[in-house]
């Protein structure tokens, strides 16, 4: 967009790079974990770990930026993160769902860390 006030004019490039892209991947995977957090009753020094997996959804651009944040959205969710991984037997289930972010389905689910 460009806006003129008759002393300066001002351009901002509103174009969406992949770092910007993949900055609000990572935000939005995070949001959705801490609202399962919530919806389980569990309060922040609560210990999890965070299964996830993919489930539906053509964009490969999704799951790249979340490995590419993987470092990030851990020490945010202070939690570590299990990609494509089968939850194991010995793992205390505390919920699991479907959420979607950017048009990708993803099945979450939290256990105790």
């Amino acid at each position: 967009g460009v806006a003129d006030d008759h002393s300066f004019i001002v351009a901002i490039d509103t174009v969406q790079d992949d770092e910007i892209f993949a900055l609000g991947i990572a935000r939005e995977f995070i949001n959705r974990i801490q609202k399962l957090r919530k919806a389980a009753g569990l309060i922040p020094s609560d210990k999890i770990k965070v299964f996830f997996k993919k489930i539906d959804g053509e964009d490969e651009t999704v799951m790249k930026a979340i490995e590419c944040h993987t470092q990030d959205i851990q020490q945010k969710l202070d939690c570590p993160l299990f990609a494509n991984t089968e939850v194991p037997a010995e793992e205390v289930l505390i919920t699991s769902a479907e959420d979607e972010i950017n048009d990708v389905k993803f099945m979450f689910t939290l256990t105790r860390a």
